[in-house]
């Protein structure tokens, strides 16, 4: 009788073991997987705005369809299995701008930025955030550049690395862009 007892006593700690364990391993929060580009994100990614990934550059097109900013991926930092942030260098040809004016036709009307060479806003940096979230390969994923105001631009990689983190998303992220995958770039 004890023979037994103690058999099914101790299947069910190596039982519960396991389970603890194979639980531990399924928590988001603990996955670590640094500068290593998910292949799942490799592809042409589209809602009114597009996002161009390959292993190397981001070219992102906003709203109008034009190019709003390139540049070549430095640095990747997963947060989870679904969610992280690509730090990329700006293409020397392809900056984000800022403008330092726009146009009013009068009070009421707000009529289109000031694009003109005079109104150009200096950089901060050439170092920028790319945030995504929930991402399902071949699907979808939720993703956007790191946002604040006169420019969320770093000026070293390393100062990049410590802006642009899972604990600073709120700060960076107002809103998402929810994308499509459309293709292989």
């Amino acid at each position: 009788m004890f023979q037994r007892f103690f058999v099914r006593g101790i299947f069910a700690l190596v039982f519960a073991a396991v389970f603890l364990f194979a639980a531990c391993e399924m928590k988001e929060t603990d996955y670590s997987d640094t500068n290593v580009l998910k292949s799942a994100l490799i592809g042409t990614w589209q809602s009114s705005d597009k996002y161009i990934i390959t292993k190397n550059e981001i070219a992102y097109y906003g709203w109008t369809g034009s190019l709003d900013y390139a540049g070549a991926i430095v640095h990747v930092s997963n947060f989870s299995k679904t969610a992280g942030v690509i730090i990329i260098k700006y293409d020397p040809d392809n900056r984000q701008k800022y403008y330092s004016d726009v146009h009013w036709e009068d009070m009421d009307h707000y009529l289109e930025p000031c694009d003109d060479p005079e109104h150009l806003l200096p950089l901060k940096g050439d170092y920028l955030g790319i945030y995504f979230k929930d991402l399902v390969s071949g699907v979808s994923v939720e993703i956007g550049g790191a946002y604040a105001s006169g420019g969320a631009e770093k000026a070293t990689l390393s100062t990049a690395k410590k802006a642009f983190t899972s604990g600073n998303e709120g700060e960076y992220m107002g809103a998402y862009s929810i994308c499509s995958y459309i293709s292989v770039p």
